[in-house]
């Protein structure tokens, strides 16, 4: 075992008490805790509204990450699915759950997925919104100009007004916006920085070094490979191949107009974990965390207190 680093940073959402319905701290629920893992250039506050929802409805604990490279955890050059999926093996045995539910949006779905694969008896529910357990190239020119803006120097702009601390914000958010048009990725990406007050300039919150299309063929990787049982640099030296695929209670929500899964996507999933429900959403591409988000967080409930099925 690794040495232990700096733990994931991430939110905690317990259950309160609430006295109208007589709720209580130590209220024994019957469904197990939730932990959210974002996507490349998210944080934990994508899944904070989800988070809190379900620990108010099912009562129970629920975490938010934020992994490494991004939000307010550490950075490190090292940047791939296996050592993002120790980051999580270290953060459930700090809090030592032995039971719980992994939902995962794109490169959050494949560490989940890698994790619930190496630990199929840890996992009571998967959900895996527009990632599968495969090898796959993600398509560069999706991210080109996400990456180009994010590359800028912004503190050598000359912006046509004085940048302060209160106003940083909106003055980024309509950069980013005139250049993407539209508004929800704009504010998706408007996490990753931050106003430094010293300098008075904004700076990036994330490691430049992960803004490159090496990082990005990086995750289009997969550890395991469903059609050799391979593990690369595997995590655990008693990896049972002899078991697959693993019975997951799993569920894949699919973006229609995205690449991420397609049906030979899906038969190689097959390999891997068997029994999967898929729930597609029409006319919607990779983007579908941010432009269905009411609508996921509904299925991610429905699907958290639903009947197993395995």
């Amino acid at each position: 075992m690794r040495q232990v680093h700096e733990l994931l940073k991430h939110s905690h959402f317990k259950p309160s008490i609430n006295k109208n319905k007589h709720h209580i701290l130590d209220h024994k629920t019957k469904y197990s805790p939730t932990i959210f893992l974002h996507g490349f250039l998210g944080s934990k506050k994508n899944f904070t509204k989800i988070g809190k929802s379900l620990t108010n409805n099912l009562l129970t604990e629920n975490f938010t990450l934020d992994l490494r490279n991004h939000g307010d955890s550490f950075h490190s050059t090292k940047f791939n699915y296996n050592e993002m999926t120790n980051d999580l093996i270290e953060f459930i045995n700090h809090y030592k759950l032995s039971k719980f539910n992994l939902v995962g949006y794109s490169m959050g779905a494949k560490i989940a997925l890698n994790y619930s694969i190496l630990y199929p008896n840890k996992i009571d529910k998967l959900i895996c919104i527009d990632n599968c357990p495969i090898e796959k190239q993600i398509p560069i020119e999706l991210f080109d100009k996400i990456l180009n803006i994010m590359n800028l120097e912004f503190n050598q702009l000359n912006y046509e007004i004085d940048i302060n601390k209160n106003n940083w914000k909106n003055f980024l958010f309509k950069f980013i916006n005139n250049l993407l048009q539209n508004n929800n990725l704009s504010l998706y990406l408007l996490d990753n920085f931050k106003f430094n007050n010293e300098l008075n300039q904004i700076d990036l919150k994330i490691p430049k070094y992960i803004l490159t299309n090496d990082i990005l063929k990086k995750l289009s990787e997969f550890p395991i490979h469903p059609l050799n049982w391979k593990v690369q640099n595997q995590l655990v030296d008693d990896f049972d191949n002899n078991n697959l695929p693993r019975s997951i209670d799993t569920l894949f929500i699919k973006a229609l107009k995205s690449s991420f899964i397609d049906n030979k996507s899906l038969i190689e999933t097959k390999e891997l974990i068997k029994n999967f429900k898929l729930i597609e959403y029409d006319d919607t591409h990779h983007g579908i965390l941010i432009n269905h988000y009411n609508k996921i967080a509904k299925d991610i409930e429905n699907f958290i207190i639903s009947e197993k099925n395995i």
